[in-house]
Formats: C-alpha cells, structure tokens, sequence
C-alpha cells in the first residue's frame, strides 16, 4: 500500500480500526527519529514533523483514532489501543 487512503478501498468491507500516534512535542519526535536503536530506519525529521502535524490537522479516516502519546510508556499507549479495541 503506498499511503493510508488505500486501506479503504483494499479493505472497506473487512472490520478494522486504524490507531494514529500523534504527538504535540516536536523535540520529543526529532528525538524518537534519530533514535538509531529504533527499528523502522527512518530519519527524516523535517517530514516526520510535517506528517504529524497533517494528523492532526486532518480529518479522521473512517475507523480511525489518534492516539496522544506525550508523557506515556508504550505499555500505556498499548493499554489506550487495547481499551479502543472492544
């Protein structure tokens, strides 16, 4: 899939949800983007900036949530996801 628009059209009559991490701390995201422990490989924190800042100026995809993640642990933001899940 080449970009998020597509998941509705490819899987429109499955149930899904589509969770969102947003974050309101630029220096935070700069950080987490550099993190070479981290796994993705990406490391563009200009455009890393501008796309979370386009989600969460947009308006949410059919089943999506954005989840803020300032100030939480992992197993927070996986509780947040599980709690949306039922």
């Amino acid at each position: 899939m080449e970009s998020i628009e597509e998941i509705e059209s490819k899987f429109g009559d499955c149930a899904y949800k589509l969770f969102t991490l947003i974050t309101k701390n630029e220096k935070t995201l700069g950080e987490r983007i550099l993190d070479e422990t981290r796994s993705s490989g990406y490391r563009n924190v200009k455009d890393g900036i501008k796309i979370n800042s386009d989600n969460q100026m947009r308006e949410l995809y059919k089943a999506e949530s954005h989840i803020l993640i300032d100030d939480k642990t992992p197993e927070e933001v996986a509780l947040e996801i599980e709690s949306l899940l039922v």
